[in-house]
C-alpha cells in the first residue's frame, strides 16, 4: 500500500527483565517465607527464561526500552512515507475527515512465527494508530488498545500479551534550519503472561517514558542516527512494589529495515539491581559482561519483541 506524507514542506525540504526439610521430610518453613528466601537468593542474578512465575525484571525491560525507541523512529518515518510499508507489519493511508488529512498506522493481520533462545515464538498484533501534523510542524501519532501478542509455541500455557491502553507519540519537526528532531514518546500499557500450566496468570502495569533525539536528515532514510536516548518504565512487581528501569545512551545507529531493523550501540542501564550496560549490535543484545540473547530471525522478527518479556 502507498504511503503517504503528511509532513510539512518545509520539513520535508530540510529532512530530505531449596526446599528446607527434616530427616522425616516435614516442612519446616512455610512457602511464603520458602518464596522470600528463594528471592533474595537469586536477586541481582537476573535475565532467566527458567522461572516459572511471570514477573517484570530489568533484564527483560531495559531491552523493551531500546526496542520502544525502533518503534516510535518506525512510527514516524511511516508516518512521513520515508519507509516501505511493505517491508513492516503496517500499511498506511490517508483519512479525510471534517476537512482534516491523517495518516492511519494499522497492523497487518499476519502472524509471524520466529526463532529465539525460548524455542519457536508466534506473534500477532492488532494496532491501530492516527497520525497528524499542525501548523507548527509537530506530528502526533496515537493510538489505544494496541495489542501484542507471542506465545512459545512448543510449550502449554507460556506466553506474554502486551496491551497499550494509551499511546502518544509526538515529533517535534521544527524548522528547516534544524539539524535534529526530537521524539517523545509516552504510554500507559498491561503486561499479561504465564509461563507453564502450573503457573499463575499475571497481569502487570507498565509506564514508560522516552525522549529520543535523532538526526534530522536521516530520518529520510534507512540508515537512522541516534543521537540520544533517555528512556524509563516504571512497572508493577509481583510483590505488589512498583520496580523502575532506565537506559541512557548516546550516538546509537539503526538500519530500519522493517522486519529486519538492526540497532547497534549501548545504553547505560540502571534498575533496583546493579547498573549495568545494555548493547544491541547485529543479531545479538547483550546485558552487563555476561548475558547474551540473539534477537529473532532477521525478515521474521517484530519491532518490539515482547516474548523476552518472559525473561527477569
Amino acid at each position: 500500500m502507498k504511503t503517504i506524507k503528511i509532513v510539512s514542506a518545509l520539513f520535508l525540504s530540510s529532512a530530505l527483565l531449596t526446599t528446607a526439610c527434616t530427616p522425616r521430610d516435614v516442612k519446616v518453613v512455610k512457602d511464603d517465607v520458602r518464596a522470600k528466601i528463594l528471592e533474595k537468593k537469586n536477586r541481582g542474578k537476573g535475565g532467566s527464561f527458567n522461572d516459572t512465575e511471570f514477573k517484570l525484571g530489568s533484564y527483560a525491560m531495559s531491552a523493551f526500552l531500546m526496542e520502544k525507541q525502533v518503534e516510535a523512529i518506525e512510527f514516524v518515518r511511516l508516518a512521513m512515507g520515508e519507509a516501505d510499508a511493505k517491508t513492516t507489519q503496517y500499511q498506511v493511508e490517508q483519512v479525510e475527515k471534517d476537512g482534516a488529512t491523517s495518516v492511519e498506522i494499522k497492523s497487518s493481520a499476519d502472524e509471524l512465527v520466529y526463532a529465539t533462545d525460548l524455542g519457536s515464538i508466534k506473534g500477532k498484533m492488532n494496532k491501530t494508530l492516527s497520525a497528524a501534523s499542525d501548523a507548527n510542524g509537530t506530528l502526533t501519532i496515537k493510538g489505544s488498545g494496541l495489542r501484542s501478542m507471542s506465545d512459545v509455541q512448543d510449550k502449554k500455557k507460556f506466553f506474554s500479551n502486551l496491551t497499550n491502553e494509551a499511546y502518544e507519540l509526538s515529533a517535534k519537526l521544527g524548522e528547516s534550519t534544524q539539524e535534529t528532531v526530537t521524539l517523545t514518546v509516552k504510554s500507559n500499557a498491561t503486561a499479561e503472561g504465564a509461563k507453564g500450566e502450573k503457573s499463575k496468570f499475571m497481569r502487570l502495569n507498565i509506564v514508560t517514558d522516552l525522549t529520543i533525539v535523532v538526526d534530522k536528515a536521516s530520518l529520510a532514510t534507512s540508515d537512522v542516527k541516534i543521537v540520544s536516548v533517555e528512556g524509563k518504565s516504571v512497572y508493577q512487581g509481583n510483590n505488589g512494589r512498583d520496580f523502575t528501569t532506565t537506559i541512557s545512551g548516546k550516538n546509537l545507529t539503526l538500519k530500519a529495515n522493517g522486519l529486519c531493523n538492526e540497532l547497534n550501540g549501548s545504553a547505560a542501564m540502571t534498575s533496583e539491581k546493579f547498573p549495568k550496560s545494555v548493547t544491541f549490535a547485529g543479531e545479538q543484545i547483550t546485558i552487563g559482561d555476561k548475558w547474551k540473547n540473539k534477537l529473532a530471525t532477521c525478515g521474521k522478527r517484530p519491532t518490539v519483541d515482547i516474548s523476552r518479556l518472559l525473561t527477569y
